[in-house]
């Protein structure tokens, strides 16, 4: 009989814990704010809006979220929504012979509408290992999925006026 209810309880608590992951909304891409200072070789090339994206997505899911694109039906049963914006890259072409690459990007979460925590982050990479033989994209790459990394753990712990990455 005790085996049967620890067997229960275990399952139970599996259960409960599955079912209990914070959901967030996000959406399918990062936009560029209507006023950032991008390249338009970087925008037409580098594909760092859907990156951004699946990123965050990833690492908010590894940090136990469920993660719902905004344009999912589910997403409007969600009171949790994140919003981010890049609004500055600095990526000249020729890739780490040319000098580091920075992205910079401004966010909030919201609650029920409210806001309940906002950050600036900023990357920058010169590539990594072997980061002469890496283009511009690639390194540009490196920092979006840094940052994907530091929201997700502000995501856990969010605060107005955040700083992230290496602000």
């Amino acid at each position: 009989m005790k085996t049967k209810l620890i067997v229960g309880t275990v399952f139970a608590l599996s259960f409960s814990s599955v079912t209990m992951a914070e959901s967030l909304v996000i959406d399918s891409k990062v936009p560029y704010a209507e006023d950032a200072r991008v390249r338009d070789a970087v925008k037409d090339e580098c594909e760092l809006e859907q990156k951004f994206a699946r990123f965050i997505k990833e690492y908010a899911e590894n940090k136990g979220f469920t993660v719902i694109k905004s344009n999912d039906e589910k997403a409007k049963d969600v009171s949790k929504r994140l919003f981010v914006e890049i609004d500055e890259v600095r990526g000249s072409g020729g890739g780490a012979w040319s000098g580091g690459k920075m992205v910079h990007a401004v966010g909030k979460l919201t609650e029920n509408g409210k806001t309940i925590g906002t950050f600036k982050v900023q990357r920058t990479s010169g590539g990594g290992a072997f980061g002469a033989f890496k283009g511009t994209c690639s390194i540009l790459g490196r920092d979006v999925k840094a940052m994907g990394k530091d929201i997700s753990a502000w995501l856990k712990k969010p605060k107005m006026k955040s700083y992230l990455g290496e602000l």
